[in-house]
């Protein structure tokens, strides 16, 4: 499975992806503009989550 996670805010944000039926992902930096993808376990994605 494949997420692409994209800030296009003007500030910086530390965010996860929570994953139903898997392991969600790491706390990550965005920071404005910046674009990352994340390769995990099948599954569904529940939400996007402030750290």
């Amino acid at each position: 499975m494949r997420i692409e996670v994209r800030n296009t805010c003007r500030r910086r944000y530390r965010v996860k992806i929570i994953i139903a039926f898997g392991p969600d992902s790491s706390c990550w930096t965005y920071k404005s503009g910046q674009r990352r993808d994340y390769y995990g376990w099948s599954g569904r994605v529940d939400q996007l989550r402030l750290c």
